[in-house]
């Protein structure tokens, strides 16, 4: 056995569980990487593009990348190679990871068996749990601010890091806790369903939603969030989603109104890029504890429309916002409602391992545990069921358990008529409805970097 594979099998984990000694991890992890060999990574999507990054903060370079669709990657720096020639390339030494999520690792490593790969290859999603979880922890001790932006090239959902939560309190010192109260640490914020683009596979359905376009007031959503507030210990984040969040006029003041919430750590605003911010949004938006998720689906867009999300970019930069831009991510079909007959076990497994199992959405006054729930709702294929928390519905105290409840929920009610994360297809991200139908399937990129 080599150092690598010893290392894996005292540290090696999914789950989301800090080493106890994370210097010691990182510092084995170093030594048994550089003991053989070069590192080369199976897979140049965006978890590959991650542990790059994972790796160069630890000082371990990356020889080079291999995928199967290498001939439309391009990562500055670094090659990217067709996986047939794995064996030639490679020595006895060498390392080859297979960067994915435990989602996927079994597929891609299959298709290497396919192609007859002798190599020995390390599973990738077993290496990113100990190494991030140590990375920030040992931040964290030594009282650094997290990068927060960073969050969303993490593989763990904000809304169970830990560490997360306990680096924003540390560094926000104005806050005050609603100690008791609910768990629930995310509030996902629909702003409206007025957006710029159409995009055939929106998870929010906006373009085949039987609502009418509009954007909610600043009064109505203020008073839901600081409703919800009030039920819950502590908010890591308050995430803001559309539509199109830049279209709403009163966002500026929205998410100051926010910041002013003892009980809230950070705010995070998805745009897709399409809409310039104003200077005044610029100003809110470079304040602490707020980030920018850009959206880019450039590969799908007009040139105008790309211009503008590359103008957007350079003026969010430019102004010191917090940004996140990611571009061209792969997108999952979510546009079936036809009802599975798994069982219980089953479809609390599939909602374990759903890469949007906690993606709640809260709008009108009601409480979404699932973006599929809510996009069968505002299409009229899901009714409205006893999962929805109506947050008006009761004093704070029942609000609060029901939270709680709420958050520990086995599956969502939308998993019987939902194929992820097992069945669904890959869809371009951003592929825009047309008046002759759906658009044509394009290639399928991966791209995250930081701006």
């Amino acid at each position: 056995m080599t150092l690598i594979q010893q290392w894996l099998e005292t540290y090696g984990t999914t789950e989301v569980v800090t080493p106890p000694n994370p210097e010691l991890c990182l510092k084995q992890f170093k030594a048994s990487s550089l003991s053989g060999g070069r590192v080369f990574i199976y897979g140049a999507g965006s978890v590959g593009l991650t542990f790059r990054e994972i790796f160069k903060v630890i000082g371990i370079d990356i020889a080079a990348f291999f995928d199967r669709d290498y001939k439309n990657k391009n990562i500055p720096d670094t090659e990217v190679l067709s996986p047939k020639i794995i064996d030639s390339v490679l020595n006895n030494e060498d390392f080859l990871i297979v960067a994915s999520n435990v989602r996927n690792y079994e597929e891609m490593r299959n298709f290497l068996r396919e192609l007859g790969v002798a190599h020995i290859v390390l599973d990738g999603s077993l290496m990113h749990s100990p190494i991030q979880r140590s990375l920030c922890a040992m931040r964290h001790a030594m009282g650094e601010r997290l990068k927060y932006e960073e969050c969303p090239l993490c593989f763990f959902e904000r809304n169970y890091c830990d560490i997360l939560r306990s680096n924003v309190i540390s560094q926000k010192r104005e806050l005050k806790l609603n100690t008791g109260r609910s768990r629930l640490p995310l509030i996902g914020v629909l702003l409206g369903n007025m957006c710029t683009l159409k995009c055939d596979h929106c998870v929010e359905a906006i373009p085949h939603s039987h609502i009418s376009r509009s954007q909610e007031p600043k009064e109505k959503i203020m008073k839901s969030i600081r409703r919800l507030a009030q039920a819950i210990e502590f908010v890591t984040v308050v995430d803001f989603v559309g539509g199109e969040p830049f279209l709403h006029h009163e966002l500026p003041d929205i998410i100051e109104d926010v910041l002013r919430i003892e009980n809230v750590g950070t705010v995070n605003v998805f745009t897709n890029g399409t809409i310039h911010p104003s200077p005044r949004l610029l100003n809110v938006l470079k304040r602490d504890f707020v980030m920018v998720n850009v959206s880019d689906y450039s590969a799908q867009l007009s040139s105008q429309q790309q211009k503008r999300i590359k103008e957007t970019i350079l003026l969010l930069k430019a102004s010191g916002v917090a940004t996140t831009h990611v571009k061209n991510m792969t997108w999952f079909d979510m546009s079936s409602f036809e009802r599975n007959n798994d069982s219980e076990e089953e479809l609390a497994k599939r909602f374990h391992n759903c890469r949007v199992n906690s993606c709640h959405r809260l709008y009108d006054g009601k409480l979404f545990r699932c973006l599929h729930l809510y996009a069968g709702y505002v299409t009229g294929k899901l009714p409205l069921d006893e999962t929805v928390v109506d947050i008006w519905d009761g004093d704070i105290d029942a609000l609060s358990q029901r939270l709680d409840m709420f958050w520990d929920l086995p599956y969502s009610s939308a998993c019987r008529y939902c194929e992820l994360p097992y069945k669904e297809k890959l869809v371009p991200s951003g592929g825009q409805l047309t008046h002759r139908g759906k658009p044509p399937a394009l290639p399928v990129v991966f791209d995250l970097t930081l701006s």
